[in-house]
């Protein structure tokens, strides 16, 4: 049957044709981005929420944080979001609800991805001021918190602390030389011109943390100990964490140093929970994110001069 061209006309204005929207292979439709409320140090307590990663088919990728001078920060904010809007969550736990607002453009290379907290809202805080998690010591600031755009927090995984056994800290300890070794932040033995070290042992280190999940995977961190003679790049001894995980009955392997932990929380939903870390450097800030049981990671880093 034939219409006449004013009952087609019609028909358009009332049914317009849908076109489905062009999805990139790599892109999830509604993207779930992973920021940090941070408590920024100095006479008044200022705060922000920095952008950091996103999720995407093939897991998470961090936003661009490699800039190296002005125009790099210039180019880095056209890819971020101009306003968010976050669930603030600990421990498996929302805290609050807050929106943030990205600046005019990042000042300097430590400001890349931090956006601005809309309003005046309650900030929500864990414990006390530490420098744990502070870019100077001698100003603390509370620790960081994780920021969500989707209602996703929960720890499947139920990650717990635990004190680790003398064995257990005896065979990460013997890891401390493959820690170390492909590092240019530690070294080992070179402080006060003591000879190179070639292994350790648990008299070399001390537990710093422990946490194991209802899988039986395991996650240590240990503090070499002044006697192990590791060293910083200005020849005092290494204060960074060593970190590492046991999966199941698998053998104990290192995921990273000079890192410290943030949360546990399952971000994207699918039932398994992702790890996130601050990165504890010189002149380095920055997080980690891990997956599918420490396998995968994605890290966004920054320097602060």
């Amino acid at each position: 049957m034939d219409f006449p061209s004013s009952v087609l006309r019609t028909i358009a204005i009332l049914f317009p044709l849908s076109l489905p929207t062009a999805v990139s292979a790599d892109q999830v439709p509604s993207p779930i981005i992973l920021g940090v409320l941070e408590n920024v140090p100095g006479v008044y307590s200022l705060w922000d929420v920095r952008v950091v990663f996103e999720k995407i088919r093939s897991g998470w990728k961090s936003f661009p944080n490699d800039a190296l001078s002005e125009e790099d920060l210039k180019e880095a904010i056209k890819n971020y979001p101009r306003e968010m809007s976050w669930a603030i969550v600990f421990r498996g736990k929302k805290l609050a609800e807050l929106e943030s607002r990205a600046p005019r453009d990042f000042t300097h290379y430590a400001s890349i991805g931090q956006e601005n907290i809309a309003g005046y809202p309650k900030i929500p805080t864990v414990g006390k001021r530490t420098s744990k998690f502070a870019e100077d010591p001698s100003e603390p600031v509370y620790r960081p918190l994780v920021a969500v755009s989707k209602p996703y927090y929960a720890d499947p995984e139920h990650w717990e602390s635990y004190t680790p056994s003398h064995d257990e800290l005896d065979d990460a300890s013997a890891h401390l030389l493959m820690a170390v070794r492909d590092r240019d932040d530690v070294y080992p033995g070179w402080c006060d011109d003591k000879k190179p070290r070639y292994g350790f042992t648990a008299n070399d280190a001390a537990i710093a943390a422990g946490y194991k999940n209802k899988l039986g995977d395991e996650l240590l961190a240990i503090r070499a100990k002044t006697s192990a003679g590791l060293c910083d790049r200005t020849g005092d001894s290494y204060a960074g964490l060593f970190w590492f995980y046991r999966g199941g009955k698998e053998s104990i392997r290192l995921i990273g140093a000079g890192l410290r932990l943030v949360d546990f929380g399952d971000y994207d939903h699918d039932g398994k929970s992702e790890e996130l870390f601050m990165i504890d450097g010189q002149n380095r800030g920055g997080y980690s994110l891990f997956w599918d049981q420490f396998k995968k990671s994605s890290s966004f880093a920054f320097s602060f001069h």
